[in-house]
């Protein structure tokens, strides 16, 4: 690798943060994925509430969703930017909360019914896109929330993120 590569890598990213970075990637697809193939022939649950279906469906809002993508990027790079013992602190409690997570995705399987998505459109068909590659399983606990909620704890007492 050209060395000057190698010096904006370390820039963003020390050397040691970078192997539990690529092992909090490894397990997530792990745990979610893996619990899918598991739980294959398991019954599911629909765990949707009256509101769940009370709230109008707007296509729209796929922009939030993958914006929080983006968001858990940049938020896990800086949390590996800490020193070395907060990232693997982190890290370590990130890998814990993904074997919880698998526990339930396998003793309590979920799922819900999506809303139809009809008609052309880029939003429309930006959504049933969505819909092919995530498929409403492993619902509980969120792990969405949980990520969400991992950045926050993350940072949040470090002076130098605003």
């Amino acid at each position: 690798m050209p060395d000057w590569i190698e010096q904006k890598r370390k820039r963003l990213l020390p050397g040691y943060a970078v192997l539990p970075l690529i092992f909090a990637v490894a397990v997530n697809f792990t745990v979610y994925g893996g619990a899918q193939l598991l739980a294959l022939d398991l019954p599911r649950y629909d765990i949707a509430s009256p509101l769940d279906n009370r709230l109008p469906f707007i296509p729209q809002f796929l922009v939030v969703y993958l914006g929080c993508y983006l968001f858990w990027i940049v938020n896990y790079i800086l949390i590996a930017r800490q020193d070395k013992t907060r990232c693997y602190q982190f890290f370590t409690a990130d890998f814990l909360s993904r074997i919880v997570c698998l526990i339930f995705f396998l003793a309590f399987p979920t799922t819900n019914i999506r809303p139809d998505v009809s008609g052309p459109g880029f939003w429309n068909h930006a959504m049933r896109i969505l819909y092919t590659l995530d498929l409403p399983l492993n619902l509980f606990p969120s792990v969405h929330c949980l990520v969400s909620w991992f950045c926050y704890i993350g940072i949040r007492r470090n002076t130098t993120i605003p």
